[in-house]
């Protein structure tokens, strides 16, 4: 499974509930230049971070089975 979450106006405080709580359950999280790293660190100590990674990264994280949360767009 992929999940596309936004990371808002990039303060930490002001994701959504469902972005955390996605973000926290995440295996994977593939997220652009500029990301708020405190968001990325919502997901859990073992997960695989990976800054920019293209959808080749995505669908090949999610045909291993792996819960992968792309955290970007307009912020």
């Amino acid at each position: 499974m992929v999940y596309l979450v936004g990371p808002g106006p990039g303060d930490a405080e002001l994701i959504t509930c469902k972005g955390r709580r996605i973000l926290e359950q995440a295996d994977v999280v593939v997220f652009e230049p500029g990301v708020n790293p405190a968001l990325v660190d919502f997901a859990p100590a073992a997960a695989e971070r990976i800054p920019g990674g293209g959808v080749e990264t995505l669908i090949d994280r999610a045909r291993r089975g792996l819960k992968v949360v792309w955290l970007g767009g307009d912020e």
